[in-house]
């Protein structure tokens, strides 16, 4: 069994992949995945009942703190927010053109912060990619 930070009074895990989610470098398919290995991960009576709602979501992602019942928070400092649009950048997946961080900025915020790597490589597994910058 796994420890995740996924509650309410503790939640730096899921305020982590929400910021993720928002910082677009994981998808909502991703991010449902996630939820599917917290579920395979920690014992039955220690799963929030979001987890299932999450695995299930399919609105748009304003609404999902709605489905989790929270705003969680991943405290962050700027440059390691920064630092996940690197990711995004490396992934090929930034969709939002208009973010003022240059795709050099992010990188070297990513390159600044290894912590923020390392972290997304712990969350999730299962994602497969270099993050090396």
């Amino acid at each position: 069994m796994k420890n995740f930070s996924i509650y309410e009074e503790n939640g730096a895990d899921i305020g982590f992949v929400v910021e993720c989610l928002f910082s677009q470098c994981l998808s909502m398919n991703e991010f449902k995945q996630w939820a599917d290995y917290v579920v395979s991960h920690i014992g039955v009576d220690d799963i929030p009942s979001y987890i299932f709602k999450v695995s299930q979501f399919s609105g748009c992602l304003a609404r999902i703190f709605d489905v989790l019942g929270f705003i969680p928070e991943w405290p962050l400092h700027e440059s390691q927010k920064e630092a996940l649009y690197g990711i995004a950048y490396i992934r090929g997946i930034v969709k939002i053109h208009d973010y003022e961080l240059s795709r050099e900025a992010a990188l070297k915020a990513l390159e600044n912060n290894p912590d923020v790597s390392d972290y997304f490589r712990r969350t999730f597994p299962f994602i497969h990619c270099e993050l090396n910058t």
